[in-house]
């Protein structure tokens, strides 16, 4: 007798819930038949398959996503932080800048300047050179002070406004030689009162002080790690103005052999040596030969720089066994009253142990006495007496555009 065909419920796994239309198939009646427990057997067999293929897709695809998004993780730093370069070390600075001007003094038209325009007006012409300079040197040929009694005996004196200090200090200027035949004009008490000024405002001060000890000393500047030595000395001396047990200015020409071993001293503790010296004739514009002996021998003894002032009008520069003496820089703020007297350079050099370059710039005075840069014309002029006086001192000054320049190469 034939088997009898049935309909059969296929039973859901038991991890999976029943569900409405249900899908039925054509078995035989017998329940335990060989052929289902094939069927059956298959059917988890690739279920199972399914499920570790499934199990294998979504491994592979979380992993794809974090390489992928540590990759681009890594990218982004790298695009954040730049590549570090290793860094080279600055080559050792070699020279020093020192920008020098003539004789200023801030009585009579300038102090009248002073007290229409203020203090500060008066450098602003030249502000940026002196400035822009690692070191500025000049002459303060007045005190700045309030204090002191005018010197009766001598007939010409000047004290300046003491707002001068400050403004000297605001303006660049690091150095000034008080080593002139004005700085005791008002006596001790200007003469100190002046130096505690400059010194409060970090104006270093040097052939003048309270002793011939403060007087002689040198200042000391450092810049770059390279030590520049200011001293200061004066050929013209009023009577009582020489520095002793009191104060007062430091001698040139009555004691050349101590100049010449302060220059030594100085040597050995700075790299480089600059000499003021206050020296020459009034509106003579050649040196006289004691000029030229006095910067032959400081520079000779080490100095580097010789920067003069006193004629008050403009002596040429001579290169000489590798050093520069400038024999007069003229007036730099001073009243004044003819061409010759309100021509001036500011000198600005470059020193170094192999050549010293010095550029002039042309700079002419108002009748009150302030400066300002010139040009053109103007500039032409003063370039050209400059050119014209060092030319006797066998120093050639090259003249371009505005400027001068004066190249020494220095032995080695």
């Amino acid at each position: 007798m034939p088997a009898q065909t049935v309909w059969r419920r296929r039973r859901a796994p038991a991890a999976l819930p029943l569900r409405r239309g249900c899908v039925y198939y054509r078995s035989a009646v017998a329940p335990r038949s060989r052929h289902r427990k094939h069927r059956s057997a298959t059917g988890y067999v690739w279920l199972g398959l399914f499920f570790v293929a499934v199990a294998v897709v979504a491994v592979t695809t979380v992993s794809v996503l974090h390489v992928g998004r540590a990759a681009t993780t890594k990218k982004t730093a790298a695009r954040q932080t730049p590549h570090s370069t290793p860094t080279k070390p600055k080559p050792a600075v070699t020279s020093v800048s020192i920008v020098a001007g003539g004789d200023l003094m801030a009585d009579q038209g300038v102090a009248s300047f002073i007290q229409t325009y203020g203090a500060n007006a008066v450098l602003a012409g030249v502000e940026p050179l002196l400035s822009h300079a690692d070191l500025a040197f000049v002459n303060l040929e007045s005190p700045l002070s309030d204090k002191g009694t005018r010197q009766a005996w001598k007939d010409v004196t000047f004290e300046g406004d003491p707002r001068m200090a400050p403004a000297l200090a605001s303006a660049g200027v690091d150095v000034v030689t008080m080593a002139n035949n004005h700085a005791m004009d008002y006596g001790a008490a200007a003469l100190l009162d002046t130096i505690s000024r400059l010194k409060r405002v970090h104006v270093a001060v040097v052939g003048a002080g309270a002793s011939a000890t403060a007087a002689l000393a040198p200042a000391i500047i450092e810049r770059h790690g390279i030590k520049v030595a200011f001293l200061g000395y004066s050929d013209v001396l009023p009577a009582g103005y020489v520095a002793g047990s009191g104060p007062g200015i430091a001698p040139a020409r009555s004691d050349m052999t101590k100049v010449i071993d302060d220059i030594r001293a100085a040597k050995a503790k700075a790299d480089f040596v600059v000499v003021a010296f206050h020296w020459g004739v009034e509106y003579d514009q050649t040196p006289n030969p004691d000029q030229v002996a006095e910067g032959h021998a400081a520079i000779d003894a080490g100095a580097d720089l010789v920067m003069a002032s006193h004629p008050h009008v403009l002596e040429g520069v001579e290169a000489y066994h590798g050093g520069l003496i400038a024999y007069s820089l003229g007036d730099f703020v001073f009243e004044h009253s003819s061409r010759e007297t309100g021509e001036t350079v500011l000198i600005t050099t470059d020193v170094s142990k192999t050549q010293i370059t010095a550029k002039l710039t042309p700079v002419y005075l108002s009748s009150q006495g302030i400066p300002k840069v010139v040009k053109g014309y103007d500039a032409a002029v003063i370039l050209k007496r400059m050119q014209d006086l060092s030319r006797q001192l066998h120093t050639t000054v090259v003249v371009t555009g505005d400027t001068a320049m004066v190249s020494i190469k220095r032995p080695r």
